[in-house]
């Protein structure tokens, strides 16, 4: 039987950094723009987490940090509190996983698209620093943080595939 991982604060530091900074960034430019925009934003980034507690309703890491998706994104400790070793079916997890995919990369693509469309022109260097540090974020969590992973082998998330 595999032992579970101990993650340390150095395991995500640099990748939850630009996590982080796309974040705020995201807050501050939407908070900047319009209250709507950025209550609109919360509420899918909410959504968007309460779907992650699905998906990860069999895992190791329900309840406590889950490296592979962030601390940002909560929804391996809100899987505990919400689902109590239900036993959720593989095609509630590739509805989930075709909401999550659209909820989760929509929010944040959206949120960039408006920042850039109506700050470009005053803010033109501000608005690009969240979408280049997101991108850096997608690229390197999934390879550094994925290996390590004790539920790396059953991970929606990660196997997505198997679910289509």
């Amino acid at each position: 039987m595999n032992k579970m991982y101990k993650w340390k604060i150095k395991d995500t530091f640099i990748i939850d950094f630009f996590f982080i900074i796309s974040f705020i960034g995201i807050i501050i430019l939407l908070g900047i723009i319009s209250i709507f925009y950025l209550i609109i934003f919360t509420l899918f980034y909410i959504l968007m987490n309460l779907l992650l507690a699905i998906i990860c309703h069999d895992c190791p890491h329900q309840g406590h940090f889950c490296p592979g998706i962030s601390q940002l994104l909560f929804g391996a400790l809100l899987s505990k509190k919400l689902i109590k070793k239900e036993k959720i079916s593989r095609k509630m997890i590739r509805i989930t996983l075709i909401f999550y995919a659209i909820i989760g990369m929509g929010t944040f693509i959206v949120a960039f698209l408006v920042i850039i469309i109506l700050l470009w022109s005053s803010l033109f260097w501000i608005t690009l620093i969240p979408p280049i540090c997101y991108i850096i974020y997608s690229i390197i969590a999934w390879p550094i943080l994925c290996p390590k992973c004790n539920n790396k082998d059953n991970c929606p998330v990660k196997n997505f595939k198997e679910y289509f």
